[in-house]
């Protein structure tokens, strides 16, 4: 194989892959922000978990519920 036909072949493989390397780039970057997003959703459910718990601790009783 000579230096042109390595030529060709480089540049037909990079112009089969291309579409390819971009879509899987593509995807990676959403998957990165859905778990970003998913990461922070937990984490507010945690604290909402947190501060709920820390109300009925301190002692707060619904006064609606108990009539």
């Amino acid at each position: 194989m000579n230096l042109l036909e390595c030529l060709v072949a480089i540049a037909l493989s990079t112009l089969l892959l291309n579409p390819l390397l971009k879509t899987s780039a593509d995807l990676v970057a959403k998957q990165i922000e859905f778990e970003k997003r998913h990461s922070l959703t937990a984490e507010a459910e945690r604290a909402l978990e947190l501060i709920g718990r820390a109300i009925r601790i301190a002692g707060y009783r619904n006064i609606h519920s108990e009539q």
